[in-house]
């Protein structure tokens, strides 16, 4: 087995040189999309040399997964990889909007920030869709400076009567038609743009400090909790908590999000590869610059916690990377570094839930020992 500093030193080699080239590419397409933009020329495309082979049609094709793939802006990395206490392992961003499917790039940007983007102005930021600056592209696909969980208390800071929202919220959804309720949920939920607070953070704020709450509103927690909107109650308790936190304290979660595939679609990417088995993210420079974090990070003697979101993929990648660092006895290295690898019980939901978390290891549950580390990572002062 090559030795641990070794695979280590290989991983630093590799993810230095793909990073240098990733910020010459960044910069490079930066000024090509904002032409592209302004000029309303369809055939730009954000995605990278190393991971082109790997998607079917990329150039040509017109359909509305390509569009999202080639025009949406890619990230990889939200958070300081190299630091955090815990990962959440997604398979790629999703568009903004599930209308965003723009019929040319012009009309899909607008549909992504909100805007009528002007690319002669100084405006520094649309929505962080779109830059005036080149070198924020760069930012945008490793963005060690904040995680998503902020961003998204931050959005969450910025509305004003959150408790009449909500209020009003629960009450019309009571009152929706019991087929209609999926639909409304989706289309009228307040705080549902909050997407990662909404479908995976909140949950891990369900303890101590969502009981101290509830308390005060006991009234109100009793009135709702024979019905569906008992949930609801729950996620407005972690709001109102999140609410009143500065935003100081949430900057200081030792937290990262990597996404296997960087690129944007609005359901799941397999079916633009070139092949469906998996092995097609293993080909992409980009899949395999975060497998290597992972690895990276895994061997550490403490190492942090790893919830993987179509793990069965992620996987793959990881092997990958485990032969071309070096690795002879995979196997037993791969016992190693996934002693501390999650995967979501649930194939459609990846609430950060006790009952959602299993061990890739041995296939049960997350103790409640190791969910209790979990929240700890996410406890605010």
């Amino acid at each position: 087995m090559t030795k641990e500093n070794e695979v280590v030193k290989s991983i630093d080699s590799k993810n230095a040189e793909y990073l240098k080239k990733l910020n010459e590419h960044m910069t490079d397409k930066a000024g090509e999309y904002k032409k592209a933009v302004k000029n309303n020329d369809n055939s730009f495309s954000w995605v990278l040399d190393g991971d082109k082979d790997s998607i079917k049609n990329i150039e040509k094709s017109m359909s509305k997964s390509s569009r999202s793939i080639k025009w949406g802006l890619p990230n990889l990395v939200i958070g300081d990889y190299e630091n955090a206490e815990f990962f959440l392992c997604l398979l790629n961003p999703r568009v903004q909007s599930s209308t965003s499917d723009g019929k040319n790039i012009k009309d899909y940007v607008k549909r992504e920030t909100g805007f009528d983007v002007n690319v002669d102005d100084d405006q520094e930021n649309y929505n962080d869709e779109f830059y005036s600056d080149e070198k924020k592209y760069y930012s945008h696909m490793i963005d060690k400076s904040t995680t998503a969980l902020y961003r998204d208390v931050s959005n969450l800071q910025k509305i004003e009567n959150l408790e009449d929202i909500f209020t009003k919220y629960i009450e019309d959804y009571e009152n929706e038609p019991r087929i209609k309720k999926a639909s409304f949920e989706k289309k009228n939920n307040p705080v549902r743009k909050q997407y990662y607070l909404h479908t995976y953070y909140n949950f891990v704020f369900r303890k101590e400090e969502i009981k101290d709450i509830t308390k005060k509103s006991k009234k109100s927690k009793e009135k709702l909790q024979e019905s569906k909107e008992s949930a609801a109650q729950k996620e407005r308790e972690v709001y109102k908590y999140l609410y009143t936190k500065k935003l100081s304290e949430i900057s200081k979660l030792k937290i990262c999000d990597l996404e296997l595939f960087p690129y944007r679609t609005e359901s799941t990417p397999n079916d633009s590869l070139e092949d469906k088995d998996g092995v097609g993210y293993s080909k992409m420079a980009s899949a395999q610059f975060v497998a290597r974090v992972i690895i990276k990070r895994a061997l550490e003697k403490n190492s942090p916690i790893f919830a993987f979101r179509s793990y069965d993929k992620w996987e793959k990648v990881i092997r990958h990377e485990l032969k071309e660092c070096g690795v002879s006895d995979i196997e037993r290295v791969y016992i190693i570094i996934s002693k501390n690898f999650y995967r979501f019980s649930s194939s459609r939901s990846a609430a950060l839930t006790k009952n959602n978390l299993k061990s890739v290891l041995t296939g049960e549950k997350i103790s409640n020992n190791d969910y209790k580390k979990i929240q700890n990572i996410f406890k605010l002062d």
